[in-house]
């Protein structure tokens, strides 16, 4: 039997004649019937680049590369302010309402409404009282109340947007002109739309020859891919400094919670896995040597790590696996027209 999961114990016996007789439960890995999975019609995204995200491009590459210079003028929207402040609630500092050298940008609604705004027109080296109501909604036993901020301007900087030149287009890149540059923007994210094009293009023609395959899904196939989604799920909220835990009481659940909204997604992708494995089979597709050897060699560049390293590391089915995989795909692909064409 090719079983999956864990198995668990349903019934024990033990007798003089036969000593002991463990039962034991398990799923098995399902009969696969495909349908169609060549000459399908899946959908391709248009490619196209306009001129609003060149443009756009340039414009992050300007702010990017901006200087704050200081000024001798009153603060403007727009500024950055450099302020010390102390708040005071019935005459008594509250927690919180208190810094030096907080660098403010006026405009940007960082702080409590109508902060930002009492500090236009303040020089450095003046100093204001200003009256503040925080909303309602405001935490920490402040909503609703009226506070004084009595703030200090240390200085007042601009910041200096390049001009969109050729000169500008030296000093960012490798190029002479502005319009080299524009065009260099340009093909790059052409390059990157049509990727993105032709990995929609390949998932869309998968899911048609999932979709047209029948199997009853054991319950264990569901979960051991929910487990890897869940994995791979909570090594990015690590990257970002949560923890699984933390991350779903913010959503108002918890980890149970979004196990089960991961569901969907993993039943999904447990039937696009059984079906590639089942299309592999049919089609006799397998992994040879040179498909191995060159995968490891990949993944050790992709790792910047030494080729035998990777061996150690990388299970050879979990390998072979990916390649069938891929292998598989190619096939679904084979004949598949673009709908939006046909249309």
């Amino acid at each position: 039997l090719e079983t999956v999961g864990r198995p668990t114990m349903t019934d024990s016996k033990v007798t003089e004649e036969n000593g002991a007789l463990l039962s034991f439960s398990t799923d098995v890995y399902p009969e696969v019937t495909l349908g169609q999975y060549k000459g399908l019609e899946a959908e391709k995204p248009s490619v196209e680049v306009t001129d609003e995200e060149v443009d756009g491009h340039i414009e992050r590459l300007r702010k990017q590369n901006a200087r704050l210079i200081t000024v001798e003028r009153p603060a403007q929207d727009g500024d950055t302010v450099n302020i010390n402040y102390a708040g005071m609630l019935d005459g008594i500092p509250f927690d919180g309402g208190t810094a030096e050298n907080q660098n403010l940008v006026l405009g940007s609604n960082t702080f409590v409404p109508g902060f930002e705004s009492q500090l236009v027109g303040i020089s450095a080296g003046e100093e204001r009282d200003l009256d503040i109501t925080f909303p309602e909604n405001y935490g920490h036993d402040l909503g609703g109340k009226a506070v004084v901020f009595h703030v200090k301007l240390n200085k007042v900087t601009e910041t200096i947007v390049p001009e969109q030149d050729d000169e500008f287009a030296k000093d960012v890149s490798e190029f002479d002109t502005l319009d080299e540059l524009k065009a260099d923007i340009r093909a790059k994210a052409l390059e990157n739309a049509k990727k993105q094009a032709d990995s929609a293009f390949e998932q869309a023609a998968v899911d048609k020859a999932a979709e047209n395959t029948t199997v009853d899904m054991p319950k264990a196939l569901v979960e051991n891919e929910l487990d890897i989604q869940m994995e791979r799920f909570g090594y990015q909220l690590q990257m970002s400094g949560y923890s699984m835990e933390q991350y779903a009481k913010m959503m108002g659940g918890d980890v149970s919670t979004m196990r089960n909204a991961f569901r969907p997604a993993a039943e999904k992708q447990a039937k696009i896995s059984v079906t590639l494995e089942k299309i592999a089979e049919v089609e006799g597709i397998t992994a040879s040597d040179e498909d191995i050897e060159a995968e490891f060699k990949s993944l050790a560049e992709q790792y910047e790590l030494e080729v035998d390293k990777v061996k150690e590391m990388v299970p050879m089915d979990e390998l072979t696996g990916s390649i069938k995989t891929r292998k598989a795909i190619k096939v679904c692909l084979l004949y598949t027209s673009d709908a939006a064409d046909e249309e």
